[in-house]
């Protein structure tokens, strides 16, 4: 297992945070919204062997993904722990509210069609990552550790503007990056 590190990013980091979100759904407006009205930094996690301008090819695979992944999933865990109020959605692009195969999700709520996935800090990083692998597509995976969560619940429908009440509270957004081998992190300061 190679040791990965944090490795900050310029501005490239923030155009790949905007450009993953942008013109996806109300909640990933909102959260671009929150990205260029907030003072926040971007970074990434890579082993020690990326150097450079690596690091910045967000497209490419070759990262260790399966380590990347559970990495993901203990940040997560880890701000949930942090701030009892705090709750993680994911995204969920390809799902649709209505589709059979999340009648028996423990985490999914809808707003309209789209579909995202209410965690927090009893979720456990299993779960965590699970869901993140399930929900993320390769060209768009979003999970945000926000507080206060939304008054919605696994199994229902919310509406936009509790969704969007929860994205102006973002603590840190993570966008699937490296051909679904990696993450790129926008953090408030």
């Amino acid at each position: 297992m190679p040791t990965l590190r944090q490795i900050a990013l310029d501005d490239r980091g923030v155009d790949y945070v905007r450009e993953h979100l942008e013109g996806v759904n109300a909640f990933c407006s909102e959260l671009l919204a929150m990205v260029e009205q907030t003072p926040g930094e971007t970074f990434t996690f890579a082993p020690l062997s990326v150097m450079g301008e690596r690091a910045y090819r967000f497209s490419e695979p070759g990262l260790p993904a399966g380590e990347l992944l559970e990495l993901r999933a203990e940040r997560i865990q880890a701000l949930l722990d942090n701030d009892a109020d705090a709750c993680c959605i994911v995204d969920d692009f390809d799902a649709r509210w209505g589709d059979p195969a999340l009648d028996d999700s423990a985490t999914a709520f809808g707003v309209g069609e789209e579909v995202y996935h209410l965690l927090n800090a009893e979720s456990g990083i299993e779960l965590i990552e699970r869901v993140i692998a399930d929900a993320d597509a390769v060209w768009h995976g979003v999970a945000a550790v926000c507080t206060p969560p939304p008054s919605e619940q696994a199994g229902v429908q919310s509406t936009l503007e509790a969704l969007r009440a929860c994205a102006r509270s973002v603590i840190e957004i993570s966008c699937a990056a490296y051909d679904g081998e990696g993450f790129v992190v926008w953090r408030r300061r």
